[in-house]
C-alpha cells in the first residue's frame, strides 16, 4: 500500500511504498488529513506536484512541437542507472497504459467534457486510446452551482455537483475527473466565498460551496478513487473577464484547499476559441469554442493521461 506523505510545500507529495504510518500523516498533514484520511486510508493520493505538472507540460509540448523529448528517466524522476530510453514518445505511452488500463474512468462536467463538438470529449479520447472504461455524466451547458437560469433553451442549468452527489456510477470508477466553471461566469453565477477548516457549513447556492461539499463528498464516501480537475482550453474569454479576474481563482481556492490536483489545457495549449487563433479554432473546434476529435486528441488527451498516470 501507498502513503501519501507531505515534501516541501503545501501541495507537494509523493508517494512512500510501505506500511501507512497513521500517526505521521497525522501529525504531518492538518485538516483534511485529521478529517479524512483517518477514516479511510489514502483519502486521495496525490503525487502530482506543481512542478510535476510544469515537467509533464514542457515533455508534453515538446513531443507536440518537436516530436522528440529528453531522456524520460530525467523528465519522470526515474533511477539513475535504467539505461537511456531511445523511444521516450512511445514509452511514456506505454507507462500510462501500463498504469490507466483496464481502469474506469469517470467524468462530470458541463460541453467540454460532454463533448458538443465530438462525442465524449476529452474523457472518451483518453480512454479510447489507454484502453479505460469510460463513464460520461457531463451534461452540455451544466454548471458548478446550482439552479442557474438557462437563457439559451429555457429552464435550469444541469448542475455539475448535483449530478456528482446523487450518482450511481460513482461506485465503478477508479478515476474521477472533474470539469466546469466556465457557464458559472458566462452566467454570472454566485461565487461565493471559500470556507475555513473541514466542519464548516457550505453555502450550495453558490459555485465555491457546491465544489467544497462535492469535494467533501467524494472524501467522506468515495475516498479509494483517484479524484482530479481539468481547467479548459484558452480563448474562451478575454483577458479581462471575470473568469480569470473571479471565477477560475475561486476554483483554484477550492483545489488547493482540499489538495486536488488539476490540469490546465490552456497552459498546455495555444487559445482556440472567439478570443483565441482564429486559424485554430478552424482546425480544432467545431464551432469556435467547442474542440472537435482532433482538437482532443491533439491538446487534451496527452495531458489529461499524464494527470491520471501520476494520481
Amino acid at each position: 500500500m501507498s502513503a501519501v506523505r507531505k515534501r516541501g510545500g503545501k501541495h507537494s507529495y509523493y508517494i512512500d511504498l510501505g506500511v501507512i504510518d497513521k500517526e505521521s500523516i497525522q501529525k504531518e498533514k492538518g485538516g483534511l488529513a485529521a478529517k479524512k484520511y483517518m477514516g479511510e486510508i489514502n483519502v486521495f493520493e496525490f503525487c502530482l506536484t506543481k512542478i510535476g505538472r510544469a515537467v509533464f507540460g514542457v515533455v508534453l509540448a515538446a513531443v507536440v512541437a518537436a516530436g522528440v523529448v529528453g531522456n524520460v528517466n530525467d523528465a519522470t524522476k526515474l533511477d539513475k542507472k535504467e539505461p537511456v530510453i531511445s523511444n521516450p514518445i512511445a514509452n511514456v505511452n506505454d507507462m500510462a497504459a501500463d498504469i490507466l488500463t483496464g481502469k474506469t474512468l469517470y467524468v462530470a462536467g458541463d460541453s467540454i467534457a460532454y463533448g458538443t463538438g465530438s462525442e465524449g470529449g476529452f474523457g472518451k479520447a483518453v480512454a479510447r486510446k489507454y484502453g479505460m472504461t469510460f463513464i460520461n455524466e457531463a451534461a452540455d451547458g451544466a454548471t458548478l452551482a446550482p439552479n442557474i437560469a438557462d437563457n439559451v433553451n429555457g429552464g435550469t442549468r444541469a448542475c455539475i455537483c448535483t449530478i456528482v452527489t446523487s450518482s450511481d456510477e460513482l461506485e465503478k470508477a477508479d478515476y474521477i475527473l472533474l470539469e466546469g466553471g466556465i457557464n458559472d461566469a458566462w452566467n454570472k453565477a454566485a461565487v461565493g466565498t471559500l470556507t475555513d477548516g473541514f466542519d464548516a457549513v457550505y453555502d450550495e447556492t453558490t459555485m465555491t460551496g457546491a465544489l467544497e461539499k462535492t469535494l467533501e463528498y467524494l472524501a467522506e464516501n468515495h475516498s479509494e478513487k483517484r479524484v482530479a480537475y481539468v481547467f479548459p482550453h484558452g480563448g474562451l474569454f478575454a483577458d479581462r473577464d471575470n473568469w480569470y479576474k473571479t471565477y477560475k481563482p475561486a476554483i483554484l481556492a477550492v483545489l488547493q484547499k482540499w489538495d486536488v490536483p488539476y490540469i490546465d489545457i490552456e497552459e498546455n495549449a495555444p487559445p482556440m476559441g472567439p478570443h483565441g487563433i482564429s486559424g485554430l479554432s478552424d482546425k480544432y473546434t467545431s464551432d469556435g469554442i467547442h474542440p472537435n476529435a482532433a482538437g482532443y486528441e491533439h491538446f487534451y488527451m496527452e495531458p489529461i493521461a499524464a494527470l491520471l498516470m501520476n494520481l
